[in-house]
């Protein structure tokens, strides 16, 4: 995590200082730091988001690899591998806030709306995440899955109905929540480093970010779900001596479950790989564009 972080401010720094290096002598002060300083932002967003569509074309690569038995049968310790299959709890199931369905990973969100001069905000009041322990039932074997995963292709569900009220009000009330008012840098530290550095395959957080005294009809309640026995595709660093996939914590890296069969994650992956290509061009020409144009007609220098 804190590899991520310093990588990704040393390349904004980086591209901070060359475009304040181009614009320095072209615009007076102080516009050609304010100009290098967004320039730098967006087209370090670019980048990312090209290095995240070079993500997604390996992890195609692998899962096509591994439908086409390219890879050895036995996965390598410390290398990142592709394992596909039904993903089952190797305990009891977990049970969802809301809609009690049997999953062995899920998150919710509870919010309400807010009236402002803009419209509707949805703001949200609790929150939280799960991991049971679960493995992918992969041609591999059992694939145990060691981290709180980043999910791709799983759509976060409504529930409106008098029931799932119900059960949002006993499971608040019976919960124990982490207190997440206000901008609380240490306690958010504390949250992600536990989520990135999980590697027991059983995690549980609940958070309470808003003051709620009752929830009631206006409340809006949300789950994330990867049932039990959901078709997914697991991508992350194995571990030999653990038998699953683990994070990387050095880097930040999570393992990723991308939802559907083999040949559908592979679609999925490679319309991310051109989505993510266009935005990052996009969000870079546009940006410097803007930021050029801003610059050039702001009057006599």
């Amino acid at each position: 995590m804190k590899r991520g972080c310093i990588v990704s401010l040393l390349l904004w720094a980086g591209l901070t200082a060359a475009f304040y290096y181009f614009y320095h002598g072209r615009f007076p002060a102080p516009a050609d730091r304010y100009g290098a300083l967004a320039a730098g932002f967006f087209t370090a967003l670019g980048i990312g988001s090209i290095r995240m569509a070079m993500q997604a074309a390996g992890d195609a690569r692998r899962v096509a690899a591994a439908m086409s038995g390219e890879t050895s049968m036995a996965p390598e310790d410390g290398k990142t591998m592709a394992a596909y299959g039904p993903i089952l709890p190797l305990g009891r199931p977990l049970e969802t806030p809301f809609s009690k369905r049997q999953a062995v990973v899920y998150d919710y969100d509870i919010t309400h709306t807010v009236q402002t001069s803009d419209g509707s905000n949805a703001v949200k009041d609790y929150a939280g995440l799960a991991l049971a322990a679960c493995a992918v039932s992969s041609p591999y074997g059992q694939i145990r899955l060691l981290g709180y995963p980043l999910l791709e292709g799983f759509q976060k569900e409504a529930f409106q109905t008098e029931e799932a009220l119900e059960n949002a009000r006993q499971y608040v009330a019976g919960t124990h929540f982490e207190e997440m008012k206000g901008f609380n840098p240490a306690a958010i530290y504390r949250s992600v480093k536990d989520i990135l550095t999980e590697a027991d395959g059983d995690l549980r957080k609940d958070w309470k970010i808003g003051h709620v005294e009752e929830l009631d009809e206006t409340h809006g309640l949300f789950e994330q779900i990867v049932a039990a026995g959901e078709e997914v595709c697991a991508i992350g660093t194995y571990s030999s001596s653990l038998g699953g996939l683990v994070p990387k914590p050095s880097d930040g890296a999570q393992v990723r479950l991308v939802r559907g069969r083999p040949t559908e994650v592979v679609q999925a992956l490679r319309k991310k790989v051109v989505s993510s290509i266009v935005w990052g061009i996009g969000i870079t020409a546009v940006a410097n564009g803007v930021i050029w144009f801003i610059l050039t007609h702001q009057g006599p220098h």
